[in-house]
């Protein structure tokens, strides 16, 4: 983590002297501070602008520190969420931690040392929190990703976008000379995120048959074509429920291209010869080595 890393401070009370006391305090120990008078504002700061810390009043009008913390922790999980009142009690203090809070300090702060101990202390965890993410996703991106090695700029960004992308169902198109490991980018993604026990389909597009393209992908029905002894399930089918690694995509003709599209947006495959239509739950990821966007 850099050592230039500064806390960022949100004071949330609807009385402007204790902002501007606690912002104070906040700034004479290096944090980044800004402010909000509402819950409703401080939400609308806290998209715009993540905070790693907020310190909030627990009374305030519309919206109650509780509610305030819950949206919060919704909002930002890892940020820690410290309460603050002259109304305290032991049974809000312990609602407070149940719903997430960091911990609670009564008003009014005497002496003022209070304060800052307990802005440090804070501090302290939410530089060891970032410190210890950090560290968890520096070594995720130098670990060997099946078959992936190497500490060069390029490998380590494109671990981290595996790192980023292995949960996600959506499409993913890989690109890159021939022999650069797109296939080994594909199985990295889906063997090392949530569909590693399902299905992995890889399909060497250029080495398909153009007159079989289809009948490979969908599948086809008994007597869908002279040969067509017996029905047989497409590859898509095939992957059902996992992924299907589509090799040089660009080599497909733009009409399957189009059904293939087509397929993304329906989920559905019907296969040669047959009226029905078949629902098939399939992540898809394609490579290529040409410039799809130029050429088409």
């Amino acid at each position: 983590m850099s050592e230039e890393f500064r806390v960022r401070l949100l004071v949330v009370d609807d009385e402007r002297s204790i902002r501007k006391l606690c912002m104070t305090v906040g700034e004479s120990l290096g944090f980044i501070c800004c402010e909000a008078e509402s819950g409703e504002a401080a939400l609308t700061l806290l998209e715009e602008e993540p905070a790693h810390m907020v310190l909030t009043d627990m009374v305030m009008p519309r919206m109650s520190g509780l509610e305030f913390l819950e949206q919060v922790k919704r909002l930002l999980p890892r940020a820690a969420v410290a309460l603050m009142t002259g109304h305290g009690s032991i049974e809000t203090a312990v609602q407070a931690m149940k719903l997430g809070a960091y911990d609670y300090i009564s008003k009014p702060f005497a002496p003022l040392d209070e304060l800052r101990l307990f802005l440090r202390r804070m501090a302290d965890k939410v530089r060891l929190e970032e410190e210890n993410q950090y560290l968890r996703e520096r070594s995720e991106t130098e670990t060997a990703v099946h078959g992936i090695i190497g500490n060069s700029v390029g490998i380590q960004h494109v671990l981290r976008l595996i790192s980023r992308l292995k949960d996600t169902r959506t499409p993913v198109l890989i690109s890159g000379e021939s022999g650069t490991g797109k296939e080994l980018v594909a199985r990295a993604l889906h063997y090392r995120g949530t569909l590693a026990k399902r299905p992995f389909v890889a399909v060497d597009c250029g080495s398909l048959v153009p007159t079989l393209i289809e009948s490979e992908l969908f599948g086809y029905e008994k007597g869908a074509f002279t040969g067509a002894l017996h029905s047989k399930q497409g590859l898509l089918q095939s992957a059902d429920s996992g992924t299907i690694f589509l090799d040089e995509v660009g080599e497909l003709p733009l009409e399957m291209q189009a059904k293939i599209l087509r397929f993304l947006q329906e989920k559905e495959v019907r296969p040669v010869g047959s009226n029905q239509k078949v629902k098939v739950d399939v992540r898809i990821m394609a490579a290529t080595n040409r410039d799809l966007e130029t050429e088409y």
